[in-house]
């Protein structure tokens, strides 16, 4: 996907150097499909979907050329702990989990989140979300200068990516990649695009 595509770059905290993604993420108000948004979808009630997310991810870092050994760490987009008592786990974590067996890397677990809200609930537009992430996600220690993977099963916005983004920077990152499953589009499709959707 490119920023072209994204139509969010322009908004999102410098932070967030860039945001990968294996696939596209189609919301539910697009008739489109595909395998990663079933995956994404099933993992909000199974934990073992993190496996196949994990393991694409790692495949994307390899098409992308990226360098592994600059890779010192990789986090997740947390959810909140209340959320995660409830749903039994947190899917960022699991996909976390699995990419660092995978790319034989640590996990960095500063980051919390301190409210148990979902911005794409908070009412009132783009705009509002970007101001309710401010402060809704805090680190737990200290980082020296560790280049982070910051990972999370998708994007829409990119705002908790760029958010938690800041606060590993803040807490002493020297750089943050975002990586995810999928990316959300917001655009209406073509028919053409409607009947072809892979499925």
């Amino acid at each position: 996907m490119t920023e072209d595509d994204c139509g969010f770059h322009w908004f999102l905290d410098p932070a967030l150097t860039r945001i990968r993604a294996v696939s596209v993420y189609y919301t539910v108000q697009d008739p489109r499909d595909n395998l990663m948004t079933k995956h994404v979808l099933s993992l909000k009630t199974d934990r073992e979907y993190a496996v196949p997310i994990a393991l694409a991810q790692a495949l994307i870092l390899h098409v992308y050329s990226l360098d592994i050994d600059e890779i010192d760490a990789i986090a997740h987009v947390p959810i909140h702990q209340e959320k995660k008592r409830d749903r039994g786990f947190d899917q960022g974590e699991e996909i976390a989990s699995h990419l660092s067996t995978i790319l034989e890397k640590p996990r960095s677990n500063v980051l919390v989140k301190t409210q148990n809200i979902i911005l794409h609930s908070i009412p009132g537009g783009l705009m509002a979300r970007r101001e309710k992430v401010r402060g809704l996600y805090g680190s737990s220690a200290l980082l020296h200068g560790e280049r982070i993977l910051l990972v999370d099963d998708i994007a829409t916005t990119g705002l908790d990516l760029a958010e938690c983004a800041k606060v590993l920077k803040q807490a002493g990152a020297g750089q943050v990649n975002g990586l995810v499953g999928g990316r959300a589009v917001f655009r209406i499709p073509t028919s053409e695009e409607t009947h072809e959707a892979p499925q």
